[in-house]
């Protein structure tokens, strides 16, 4: 039978400390592509937002101020200035559809629940044996 051999305390330590370094030194921060970002957001929301007809019409330049947010977000690669030029572009979108962040942050958030009465729970009806009846009163993430 053999005999297995201890490593000292000391030694045991230095070992454990040096595999965790190795294995946190390829961590790294979250990289930030502010710009794909931002012309993600600007080209979903008219490509997939069944309200844009009535943007256009209302905004005629979207274009040009979309295309300045994508510039102005270029240089940017920090994830906190990045959420600042997301969230002035959905303050320009300004319809209160579009949320991002804390939701009383959103500039429609008074006017979107001025008559609140408060039930956001889903609720689930079965009229028959054969239907059943899934309303979902908000997207918000809390409900």
């Amino acid at each position: 039978m053999r005999t297995i051999k201890r490593l000292p305390k000391s030694v045991s330590f230095i070992l454990l400390l040096t595999l965790t370094c190795l294995v946190f030194s390829n961590i790294q921060a979250q990289e930030c592509n502010c710009k794909t970002d931002v012309a993600f957001l600007a080209e979903r929301y008219k490509t997939d937002y069944s309200g844009f007809q009535d943007f256009k019409t209302s905004q005629p330049d979207y274009e040009k101020q979309f295309q300045s947010f994508i510039d102005q977000s270029t240089t940017i690669n920090d994830v906190t200035k990045c959420h600042e030029v997301i969230g002035e572009l959905i303050a320009y979108l300004n319809n209160g559809h579009v949320v991002f962040g804390v939701l009383e942050a959103n500039p429609k958030f008074e006017e979107l629940y001025e008559y609140d009465d408060g039930d956001y729970y889903p609720s689930l009806v079965t009229p028959d044996s054969a239907t059943a009846l899934l309303t979902i009163k908000t997207g918000n993430l809390d409900y």
